[in-house]
């Protein structure tokens, strides 16, 4: 597996002037956080990474999307209005936990989602381990 210029492949996926203002101590922090976030949150990944059956890419662009999920909207709004002005904030964007979408979830692990009745089909064999 090549070495990723994670800071590169952050700024590559960032969206406008997002990350204006952050050192890049502060980028590879939170990259760092995110790789480990990930890696605790769904053990396969690394396992389905280092096998071939999650392609580094994939993985890649999943750590930059937690990342970005956090700087885009550091105060966590999730609506606002004009007349007589109100917001709604996010609890869970407003403090800047790192979180994982069913989408990231479902390529991390290489599942796809069970219906109600039926068992779950993975390409990680899930013993032998």
């Amino acid at each position: 597996m090549a070495e990723i210029d994670w800071l590169k492949e952050l700024r590559d996926r960032a969206e406008g002037d997002v990350l204006a203002g952050y050192s890049d101590a502060y980028l590879m922090t939170k990259i760092g956080d995110a790789v480990a976030f990930i890696d605790d949150m769904v053990p396969a990944a690394k396992r389905r990474l280092q096998s071939g059956q999650l392609s580094q890419r994939t993985y890649i662009k999943t750590v930059c999307d937690v990342v970005l999920r956090v700087l885009r909207d550091p105060e966590g709004y999730r609506s606002e209005s004009d007349g007589t002005y109100s917001y709604t904030r996010s609890a869970t964007v407003a403090s800047g936990d790192m979180w994982l979408t069913n989408n990231d979830l479902t390529v991390l692990r290489g599942t796809t989602t069970p219906v109600v009745g039926t068992i779950g089909l993975s390409a990680d064999r899930g013993w032998g381990r």
